[in-house]
């Protein structure tokens, strides 16, 4: 794909370390704003190094995770180190770089994600590389947002350790249902993952045990910073999802939503297989 277009991942992976070393902390990686949502002196980097009529080309096709994840895991791993540990901050500005994250944190601690139709496709791509175990329950939709709002019963009924919700309205009904679920994942010692908090304010907080993955207004409202904010975690479990996270992704627009009817996520829970993951793992070395 990238050789067809004229590009190679090396030369992505050139702009990308000549930007790391500008010294920059929050590093943005192109969404879903058709090359004009990551930082400017990134863009600038990569029209000098791809020249500027690749540009564009190179933001559509790190959209893909899979495109991206091959040729950016050590470059991720370099900036990382480049910038400092202590004070890193690599932000994937699009839904699967924050999915990711709760991916890694939840197959490193040997947890099951339960997650309700229909699944965002960035979940599935980071659930796939991580060989994380989902739960896939039956779902409903909200209708004010087109989004999965499961029951709080829906998720809770399987094995799953942690939860994982999309765009619930903190402020727009009850708090139970997510107090249900964030208090049922903390009893297993997960969490709830929550993907773009709509109507989150200091009035209508998410529930202790949560994690916020998102930026923009919603996350601004809860946490005043614009990377993932744990709510009422043990400082215990805190510190664990901070070594886990090594790496703090942020999420930005919802990729579309696969259907209740793909093939991939019709079985109650799935994994790839052994073989595939071990193909996907030596794509990553």
């Amino acid at each position: 794909m990238w050789r067809s277009e004229g590009l190679t991942p090396g030369g992505v992976a050139e702009a990308l370390l000549a930007y790391a070393a500008e010294d920059v902390v929050s590093f943005h990686m192109p969404g879903h704003k058709d090359g004009q949502g990551f930082a400017p002196g990134l863009r600038a980097r990569w029209a000098e190094v791809l020249g500027r009529d690749k540009t564009m080309i190179v933001s559509q096709r790190l959209d893909s995770f899979f495109t991206a994840s091959h040729c950016l895991a050590r470059t991720l791993e370099a900036l990382a180190r480049r910038a400092g540990a202590d004070r890193s901050r690599i932000v994937l500005d699009g839904a699967t770089g924050a999915w990711l994250g709760a991916c890694l944190a939840e197959a490193a601690a040997g947890h099951t994600l339960a997650v309700a139709r229909p699944v965002p496709r960035g979940l599935v791509d980071a659930a796939l590389w991580a060989g994380l175990l989902l739960e896939v329950r039956p779902g409903g939709l909200d209708p004010r947002t087109g989004f999965a709002c499961p029951p709080s019963a829906t998720l809770t009924a399987g094995a799953a350790t942690s939860v994982a919700v999309s765009r619930p309205h903190w402020s727009a009904g009850p708090a139970e249902p997510w107090s249900a679920l964030a208090a049922h994942a903390r009893g297993r010692g997960g969490c709830l993952w929550v993907d773009d908090t709509l109507g989150a304010s200091a009035d209508a907080p998410a529930p202790a045990g949560t994690v916020v993955v998102e930026h923009g207004p919603a996350i601004a409202s809860l946490a005043q910073v614009a990377f993932v904010h744990v709510h009422g975690l043990e400082p215990e479990a805190a510190a664990r999802l901070e070594r886990m996270l090594e790496l703090v992704h942020v999420s930005s627009d919802s990729y579309p939503l696969l259907s209740s009817a793909d093939a991939a996520i019709q079985a109650p829970a799935y994994r790839p297989s052994e073989g595939r993951l071990d193909a996907l793992r030596a794509r990553l070395a």
